[in-house]
């Protein structure tokens, strides 16, 4: 494990979303603007990392043309100035692998990579899944862990994440799961050999134990907003953080989105606040016109507006 290299995988990892038109052409100018924003306005290396083709950002429903054009722009434009991340979504490891090297070799810091999500899930098959991925590339790997994405609905064993935390590149865990002992548990057992990325609870409860950052969406349109968190957690002010956080974590509520793709999902919590991405990409539910009066009051309710800069 590269030390130094885990040692950015730190604060708001901030999964943006792809813009594109009517027609689902990628917007790369638009893409372009809005990752020199974010830095400009705070997410630089110490604050975060800038996720590209991530969930919100549809990283699974883009072809390979749109993800590469996409994981080649995003170390273009920060130019060192923020570690960089891309998703990738894969059930084949070969597959899987390619694009780690194609990252790799484009600029990219760290690979957040999804469990392969058709095979059947031994630790066995996600294990070599991982593996693989670890030994094609050299760059940092954060591995996701997405329960309600493969067959069964399993988090990852015990047993796995002992093994994936001696890969060499294994630098993090993006952490959800459904049993919160568990949820605790895991990284008691863990948690001083890799980075674990909160992606679970609310209030962020998971920064409070002692993980290393967090998923964040709402730092699309609101860094600062981001950046005051992360100095909350950074200074050990938890309850003011919990005062914070409670109202925002108001709007995911308001999603209910069982019937809603993590993308459509994430456009309709940032085109309530102001960011228009365009249409999800097909053949995806999308948000109805009740969603999102549901939700857009959730974000008049909830003072996060007080904060939002972006600007078309």
């Amino acid at each position: 494990m590269n030390s130094k290299r885990r040692s950015t995988l730190i604060g708001a990892v901030v999964t943006m979303p792809t813009f594109c038109d009517d027609n689902y052409n990628l917007l790369l100018d638009k893409q372009r603007k809005h990752i020199n924003w974010l830095i400009e306005n705070g997410m630089e290396e110490g604050n975060g990392v800038l996720l590209i083709a991530g969930g919100a950002g549809e990283g699974y429903f883009l072809n390979d043309t749109e993800w590469e054009k996409l994981v080649n722009l995003l170390p273009e434009v920060s130019q060192g100035r923020v570690p960089t991340m891309a998703g990738i979504y894969e059930t084949s490891a070969r597959k899987a692998a390619q694009k780690a090297k194609y990252a790799a070799k484009a600029g990219i810091d760290f690979l957040q990579v999804g469990p392969p999500h058709y095979m059947t899930p031994s630790d066995n098959n996600i294990l070599g899944f991982y593996e693989m991925i670890n030994d094609s590339t050299d760059i940092g790997i954060m591995a996701y862990n997405t329960p309600w994405a493969i067959p069964g609905g399993l988090d990852f064993s015990e047993s796995v994440l002992e093994k994936l935390v001696g890969l060499e590149n294994m630098d993090g865990i993006k952490w959800y799961c459904g049993d919160i002992k568990q949820y605790f548990a895991t990284f008691d057992s863990f948690g001083k050999q890799i980075n674990f990325i909160d992606n679970h609870s609310p209030n962020l409860v998971g920064m409070s134990i002692g993980m290393a950052g967090f998923v964040d969406l709402k730092c699309n349109v609101a860094p600062k907003l981001t950046l005051k968190k992360w100095d909350l957690i950074k200074r050990n002010q938890f309850e003011e953080l919990r005062k914070l956080q409670s109202p925002l974590d108001q709007i995911d509520a308001a999603v209910q989105s069982n019937d809603m793709g993590e993308g459509p999902a994430a456009q309709l919590r940032l085109k309530s606040m102001g960011l228009n991405t365009g249409p999800c990409f097909p053949s995806q539910t999308q948000p109805s016109p009740e969603d999102f009066e549901r939700v857009g009051q959730a974000v008049n309710d909830s003072g996060i507006l007080e904060w939002c800069e972006w600007q078309e």
